[in-house]
């Protein structure tokens, strides 16, 4: 398969086969690739929020409001009971887990699939070489790559400048080849990958 190659200022490009990128054959790991994005949004969520019922204690008083017969008006209980403003919850929400598991084969054959998807859409460079910060020379590099639209940038490791470059450039995300996943292939139009990024995805998948 082959790739776009820039240089590292993103001056020229020419196009460089991959003999060796993974593919799927047919619609091989979309199934996996869909549980993956499942259970990677199930795991983001925390499952904080709480409610509390009539049961619990409430910060209410429990006397009978009035009397049961004789004022004219519907009978009531306490002020714990849940259609009365300030009361308890009915069937509302308690801590819980939403943590989903995925077995590593799967887990591999959804990130082969998603990098599979993706192919048409990662572009390859050289390197990121700063010997200082410069954001706006790492955003014109980029925009000659791709001028509009989010941009997910991975490199084998980051140093130091690269990522202080990067970080205040709102359509841009870092990561490094070793903390890829299906979800961050997925979810970016355009994704640009240093030479030994790439290689080290390329054996990720193998």
């Amino acid at each position: 398969m082959k790739f776009k190659l820039y240089n590292s200022d993103a001056t020229q490009v020419s196009e460089v086969e991959v003999p060796n990128f993974p593919t799927l054959a047919g619609e091989k790991g979309s199934r996996a690739l869909k549980q993956y994005i499942i259970a990677y949004q199930a795991n983001q969520r925390l499952g904080t929020a709480s409610t509390k019922s009539r049961n619990q204690k409430l910060s209410v008083t429990g006397k009978k409001w009035y009397a049961q017969k004789g004022t004219g008006r519907s009978r009531h209980g306490d002020k714990t009971a849940p259609q009365i403003k300030g009361g308890g919850v009915a069937f509302g929400p308690h801590p819980r887990k939403y943590t989903q598991k995925m077995n590593a084969q799967t887990k591999r054959l959804a990130f082969l699939r998603a990098l599979n998807e993706k192919a048409s859409a990662i572009s390859l460079i050289e390197g990121f070489s700063f010997e200082k910060p410069q954001t706006k020379t790492f955003a014109a590099i980029l925009k000659r790559i791709a001028p509009t639209g989010k941009l997910l940038v991975v490199d084998d490791t980051f140093a130091a400048p690269a990522l202080l470059s990067a970080r205040n450039l709102a359509r841009v995300e870092t990561s490094q080849a070793s903390q890829l996943n299906a979800f961050d292939l997925i979810r970016y139009p355009v994704i640009v990958v240093s030479q030994k990024g790439f290689e080290k995805i390329i054996a990720r998948a193998v």
